[in-house]
């Protein structure tokens, strides 16, 4: 395909349409190409990010999540994901600075930054709940709401309001957790 051709906002729909339809190798090529026409596009860096997450390509995609984050701050997704690498990644106090710099005017996305945070913290009660009230709220993004209810799952608790469960049986153990295809759908 003749990229030099097309603008940048026909290389962002097209690198959406490829992510949608799961054409990862043709989604990396034109990020690769947008981000590199348009160094300053938050956007490129962090849905760049996102497919080399996809593509366990971690040290990659914090890169660009940090691209994403220095250029717009107040971007609460890339935040959210770059913190969530960070949780994948091992890196507890990072996840937790990433998370509480998240911003987000969706409710449940703050929930669960908070509660992430938490994981991040061992303050797994606190954890459980921010998830859990995120879980309660409406879904601007499905996939991540099904992520987090694995999440919650995981603990082997179920998601009832907390005066209908056992108060001493808070347990989260968690395999490391994976970045999902959440970035499909934002």
């Amino acid at each position: 395909m003749e990229y030099d051709a097309l603008d940048d906002d026909e290389l962002l729909y097209l690198s959406l349409e490829a992510i949608k339809g799961e054409r990862d190798a043709e989604a990396v090529a034109l990020l690769k190409v947008l981000s590199g026409r348009s160094p300053g596009n938050p956007l490129a860096h962090y849905l760049l990010a996102a497919q080399h997450a996809q593509a366990g390509l971690l040290d990659r995609a914090e890169q660009g999540f940090r691209r994403a984050v220095a250029l717009a701050p107040e971007f609460a997704m890339a935040r959210f994901q770059l913190g969530q690498l960070m949780l994948v990644k091992g890196d507890g106090a990072a996840a937790a600075h990433e998370f509480r710099a998240v911003r987000s005017d969706d409710p449940a996305v703050a929930h669960y930054a908070e509660g992430l945070c938490a994981l991040a913290e061992d303050r797994l009660a606190d954890a459980l709940g921010a998830l859990r009230q995120g879980l309660a709220l409406p879904q601007a993004i499905p996939a991540l709401a099904q992520d987090m209810q694995r999440l919650v799952g995981a603990t082997g608790v179920s998601v009832l309001p907390a005066e209908q469960e056992d108060d001493d049986v808070v347990s989260l153990t968690v395999a490391p957790m994976l970045l999902s295809n959440y970035n499909r759908y934002n």
